[in-house]
């Protein structure tokens, strides 16, 4: 018995409790089981070029729907620019701020900038009862299902776990993984990445630590083509399989796609080494590759330790003309940026350059300017 579209629809969007992380096809043993009731029905309904199918529980009438694309073929997936990731938490307050004020935050203010062409989740450990309501409202919200819960516990298996999600449900560009309490400037990020993929297809774009803590140096004179970046890149590569402290700080790393298909093509998942922290893990899988690095430690502003409502990065009424994200951004401090950014207009953002030292040898070209 095949249910009606309109029922299929009505359903997940008012009882939807979690998207689960695996192709409907490979669920097998990992579909949910819910007291042990038995599954009453499954059902499934193209919509929007996915597939969704339903499997309501009989004693609790739950339904959990398994996003997937309506074909496993690879040259069929839907295409995304961008898969934007915001790891955020269902229950943890932090400085007296919870995941929803948090989720709020960025729904009020950046998520509006994410352009159709690409695809944003909020990604948590996994779904509890104070989340039903929001799923069922936002529908932004994608679960891991992962018993590695908490802040920093069990990072590189939730990574690997999302990065192949990624891969089996979309072609994309890039995957970002974001912090719930960073501003992204997202027309300025957009733009940016128009003129970093002509230039490359194997690149890690962020903030990184390097052997000295590099904070927010002078955006005008020291960005990714500046002398910071070039220091970095001269006397960093993966393949010296450095220490943990050469990394891209995970509150805001870009990655290309091409690097994570080679590493998830070339290894099985279970063979991938793994670290409590993503980032570390990244240049776990990255050490034997030539990647390009993108040292953005001035554009990346990082409110240090500094967190509050108003606690704003300097000049915050134009601060997207030369930055790409704030971390440690209060929900209301994000409000405050987002009322400005109107004052931006259609401004043209300045070309990127790369610096030599940080393109791997497939990147050819040396800088990017508009329009090019």
């Amino acid at each position: 018995m095949k249910m009606p579209a309109a029922l299929v629809g009505d359903m997940m969007r008012l009882t939807n409790l979690c998207h689960c992380t695996v192709p409907w096809y490979k669920l097998g043993p990992t579909v949910p089981r819910y007291h042990g009731t038995a599954v009453l029905f499954l059902a499934g309904e193209e919509m929007e070029n996915r597939l969704w199918l339903l499997a309501v529980s009989v004693s609790f009438l739950h339904v959990c729907a398994f996003e997937q694309t309506w074909t496993v073929a690879d040259e069929q997936r839907p295409h995304k620019k961008a898969l934007v990731f915001v790891l955020s938490h269902s229950k943890r307050n932090k400085e007296g701020v919870s995941g929803l004020e948090r989720r709020m935050g960025i729904r009020n203010t950046w998520k509006h900038g994410i352009p159709s062409h690409s695809l944003f989740r909020f990604v948590l450990d996994r779904n509890t009862a104070d989340t039903d309501a929001e799923v069922r409202q936002y529908n932004d919200m994608l679960f891991l299902n992962t018993s590695e819960a908490g802040q920093a516990r069990g990072f590189g298996i939730k990574l690997r776990k999302l990065v192949r999600w990624s891969l089996d449900n979309y072609k994309f560009d890039v995957f970002m993984r974001i912090d719930d309490d960073n501003f992204l400037c997202t027309k300025h990020l957009f733009h940016d990445l128009d003129e970093l993929l002509a230039v490359s297809k194997d690149f890690i774009w962020g903030w990184w630590f390097g052997p000295t803590k590099l904070y927010n140096p002078d955006a005008n004179t020291d960005g990714p083509g500046g002398p910071s970046a070039d220091r970095f890149c001269q006397a960093f590569s993966a393949k010296k399989k450095p220490a943990n402290n050469w990394r891209p700080d995970e509150m805001g790393m870009i990655v290309a796609e091409p690097i994570l298909r080679n590493i998830f093509t070339n290894h099985a998942d279970k063979d991938l080494p793994v670290h409590d922290l993503m980032d570390v893990t990244m240049m776990k899988w990255v050490a034997d590759m030539d990647v390009t690095y993108v040292v953005d430690n001035a554009r990346f502003y990082r409110g240090a330790w500094s967190y509050g409502p108003d606690k704003l990065p300097p000049s915050h009424d134009v601060f997207c003309l030369e930055h790409i994200s704030f971390h440690k951004a209060h929900p209301k401090a994000m409000q405050t940026m987002w009322e400005s950014l109107p004052q931006i207009g259609e401004t043209s953002f300045k070309k990127l350059e790369l610096t030599d030292s940080c393109l791997s040898p497939s990147s050819k070209l040396r800088s990017v300017s508009p329009g090019q």
